[in-house]
């Protein structure tokens, strides 16, 4: 995964286990590459987790701070310009997908194995604040919020049935509210390996 803001470029990346850094990246060997645009040469690496990164995505309100999902089973809020996590959350899921709440710093969802969405608050460190469900018990690959009008917001999921829609604000726990968007090519159902939204 990756992402790009400005002068720099974010990856995901593992520092390999022969690696001489310090003791924090090899217990973290996954993690985040900034990595400057002007001078490709020049990156600085930050270990957040244990198990493979699945999904990054730069704060649009905040492009200083970065989630991160990952298979350990964390959620990790990466400060860039202090080099270190700032947050991380734990859950009982793997963790496939994130997005960012549209014009927050502070609510983000997560997509986890068996169709389940996380949506969390930084300010309330404990967990998630709702728990829900698409209509899907495979795991959601791709999440994003999207603007369709200018008071309509959504919420958008993928998992590897379908990808689903959901425009029901404050209540994407009602699985009843997600519709099925077009994943068929003719009569032949046609399997999702990622959506994204193009505004």
């Amino acid at each position: 995964e990756f992402g790009c803001r400005g002068d720099h470029v974010i990856v995901s990346s593992k520092i390999p286990n022969r690696s001489s850094s310090s003791s924090l990246s090899k217990r973290k060997p996954y993690g985040l590459n900034k990595i400057s645009v002007e001078n490709t040469f020049h990156s600085v690496y930050i270990g957040s987790h244990s198990k493979c990164i699945r999904d990054l995505k730069i704060s649009g309100e905040d492009p200083d701070l970065v989630l991160t999902v990952g298979f350990d089973k964390k959620i990790v809020l990466t400060k860039m310009s202090a080099k270190l996590s700032v947050l991380e959350f734990s859950t009982p899921k793997k963790i496939w997908s994130c997005t960012w709440e549209k014009d927050s710093k502070h609510l983000f969802y997560a997509g986890c194995e068996g169709g389940q969405i996380g949506q969390y608050d930084t300010r309330k460190p404990k967990g998630a604040v709702k728990h829900f469900w698409i209509p899907s018990k495979k795991p959601i690959h791709s999440l994003a919020c999207i603007d369709v009008a200018e008071c309509r917001q959504g919420l958008l999921a993928a998992s590897y049935d379908g990808a689903f829609l959901n425009f029901a604000q404050n209540q994407p726990e009602n699985t009843g509210s997600w519709c099925r968007i077009g994943n068929s090519v003719g009569d032949i159902q046609a399997a999702v390996n990622s959506a994204n939204y193009d505004p």
